[in-house]
């Protein structure tokens, strides 16, 4: 099985959660952040823009969304292979959701469970929170 077909398998919570865990060694962990980010949702070059860009991040990160059918759909890209990692662990599970799913989503729980805020740099760590509040933000328009 290929590392794309495996990740593409790898939907759910549960699923990120499991197969991050089974990486022991942090180093592996960052390797498998960026090549998940090869698997990040393209995102429209003309929506990267200003009205979209997510301020508090250290790299350039850019988050739109469409909603079809009540559920949200989040597009979003960094100028970072690792954001763009991040971006996906962050936004895989939520994708398809509504907005009350969405605000109800724990994301504080989830990085815990990935054992993944204690590796980053605190601006890092401040970025991810950065764009969980911008995600919660556009829930509640």
């Amino acid at each position: 099985m290929t590392d794309n077909h495996l990740i593409s398998e790898i939907q759910s919570t549960d699923n990120i959660i499991e197969h991050f865990n089974q990486f022991r060694q942090w180093e592996d962990r960052y390797r498998f952040i960026m090549k998940i980010g090869k698997n990040l949702q393209a995102m429209p070059v003309n929506t990267q823009n200003e009205s979209n860009e997510v301020s508090g991040c250290e790299s350039k990160v850019w988050l739109t969304h469409t909603k079809h059918d009540n559920q949200l759909t989040f597009f979003a890209t960094s100028d970072s292979r690792i954001v763009k990692g991040l971006l996906w662990i962050i936004l895989t599970p939520i994708n398809h959701m509504d907005n009350a799913e969405i605000a109800q989503f724990d994301f504080d729980t989830y990085f815990e469970q990935l054992n993944l805020i204690k590796h980053l740099s605190p601006s890092r760590g401040a970025g991810l929170l950065a764009i969980t509040q911008k995600i919660k933000q556009i829930c509640q328009q």
